[in-house]
């Protein structure tokens, strides 16, 4: 039996279920729980136990880690009239995978903390490869005591974790910071490739040399991940368009929260809309050409 004893793994999309295939490879005990069943599929035939419903995964396990969409889908899952909370009899320990405000885990921390329980915000990064191959960032806020605690669930989906602070919300606060830099650099290269495309300069020609000069960057070494999202998603259409944004608002807020403004994650997070739309219809007209 692990130390840190079962975790329960609810979110199995586009990374969490690597993620949790992964802790299942690792040996650690795992049962996991999505709204769509066969998304649990390569967690099971790894090892992980399929749970019936949350209240079975929710009194089972020690460890619940969620990695959903949003704010609104981690606020729902334990603070719902069916949710986490209204199940569990015994404080647990929550980890919180999902890219979320601040604002957002220092009320788990506070909810959670006055029933015994102990929170650790862990946002994720790099990409479904990452997931998939088990090397992503894992950023945590929270006690150096659960961090320790729950070091054997980060080594088995990362390979850079790193404690921000004692404080639970940090680790959102550094995943935002990352996804800044990240989402405008994402925003520029598409833009670039759009003026390539006026020209008719092949999108390899340009990443080619973009990755040996300045304009190199994470989106050019993983060409290709923006298309995925875009068009493999579960999410589709305008939603996948406002989901790759969501962190510039949610950004914007953190710092309105703190009486500043993001000049340029503001900008991004509108303008940046309408990039991604353009990106999209590009890649349905060469979808349609290939067929």
């Amino acid at each position: 039996m692990s130390v840190i004893g079962r975790i329960g793994f609810i979110g199995l999309g586009m990374m969490g279920g690597p993620m949790a295939a992964n802790i299942a490879k690792a040996g650690l005990p795992i049962t996991v729980l999505d709204l769509r069943a066969e998304a649990c599929a390569a967690a099971v035939a790894n090892g992980a136990v399929q749970a019936g419903s949350l209240a079975d995964l929710v009194q089972e396990c020690d460890v619940i880690a969620l990695c959903v969409l949003d704010d609104a889908q981690v606020l729902n899952l334990v603070f719902g009239e069916q949710g986490i909370l209204a199940i569990a009899t015994s404080p647990k320990m929550l980890i919180v995978h999902s890219t979320i405000k601040p604002q957002t885990a220092e009320r788990l921390a506070d909810a959670c903390g006055e029933r015994g329980w102990q929170v650790l915000d862990a946002p994720i990064s790099g990409g479904d490869k990452g997931a998939k191959e088990a090397t992503l960032t894992v950023a945590v806020g929270g006690s150096r005591e659960a961090f320790e605690r729950c070091m054997p669930i980060f080594n088995a989906v990362g390979q850079n974790v790193f404690h921000i602070s004692e404080r639970v919300g940090s680790g959102s606060i550094v995943k935002l910071c990352n996804n800044v830099m990240a989402i405008i650099n994402n925003l520029a290269t598409l833009e670039a490739m759009r003026l390539g495309a006026l020209y008719d300069i092949p999108e390899q020609k340009i990443i080619d040399v973009a990755s040996v000069s300045t304009g190199g960057s994470w989106w050019t070494k993983n060409w290709g991940f923006a298309d995925r999202l875009l068009t493999g998603h579960t999410l589709r259409g305008r939603d996948a368009r406002k989901f790759m944004v969501k962190d510039l608002w949610d950004a914007v807020y953190a710092a309105d929260a703190k009486g500043e403004n993001l000049t340029l994650g503001a900008a991004n997070a509108v303008l940046g809309m309408d990039v991604l739309e353009t990106r999209q219809r590009a890649l349905s007209t060469k979808a349609r050409g290939a067929t």
